[in-house]
């Protein structure tokens, strides 16, 4: 085999191997969202790491929730840069958001104790980088120990190739940050409705009209 070609083949394979999956829709994008890895693989991570959930126990999860194994924490470093980060490439659905048909929805689980407090934001970025739109979350302080979830759904801004997930640990007091996230979640969906959908809702409009124009004794 020519050299030059085996060696612009491999090139090519390997460029192929590292790109990033395109988005779909109604699957879930994060990577290890739940930190059931046990690690904070998927993530970029400043000093954060997956613990064993009874750390955080289960105080106030939604019904028929569940933490699995893991969750995410910071450790004992610096008090304000323990942070992960995932960024999803959505530049494959970059016609279909510039038409405005997806919609994004975003939750996580965020627990804050003993004057550590979990914050983070879900940011729509478009291809120069610069932010089109932002949800953000700050968990206020408990001493009892509560989860709460935080969610955001949106019609993903026109021009979004990007969706970054940035999530923060504080501490104020001690040598480890109290603060806990977990079952971190991102999933687009087609704003368009399905054609059955749309034809039942044509099939209704005679009967509005109908309904609009009868007197109102009639009625």
């Amino acid at each position: 085999m020519n050299h030059f070609f085996s060696h612009g083949l491999g090139a090519a394979l390997l460029a192929l191997s590292m790109a990033t999956p395109a988005a779909s829709l109604d699957t879930e994008l994060l990577v290890n969202g739940n930190a059931e890895a046990g690690t904070t693989a998927g993530w970029s991570s400043t000093g954060m790491d997956a613990i064993g959930n009874a750390v955080a126990g289960t105080a106030g999860l939604p019904p028929g929730t569940s933490l699995g194994h893991f969750v995410f924490s910071g450790g004992t470093g610096a008090a304000s840069g323990q942070a992960l980060t995932q960024s999803v490439d959505v530049q494959s659905l970059a016609t279909a958001i510039d038409a405005g048909d997806i919609s994004s929805r975003f939750s996580v689980l965020a627990q804050s104790r003993s004057l550590d407090h979990a914050s983070g934001t879900l940011r729509f970025l478009g291809a120069g980088m610069q932010q089109l739109a932002v949800f953000a979350f700050d968990d206020p302080v408990s001493s009892a120990f509560n989860w709460a979830l935080y969610g955001d759904t949106r019609i993903v801004p026109t021009g979004t190739r990007s969706i970054e997930i940035f999530l923060l640990t504080t501490r104020s007091t001690g040598v480890s940050s109290d603060a806990y996230f977990d079952n971190t979640s991102l999933v687009l969906t087609s704003a368009v409705p399905e054609p059955a959908a749309a034809w039942l809702l044509l099939a209704a409009l005679p009967l509005l009209v109908l309904r609009w124009r009868m007197p109102l004794a009639a009625r």
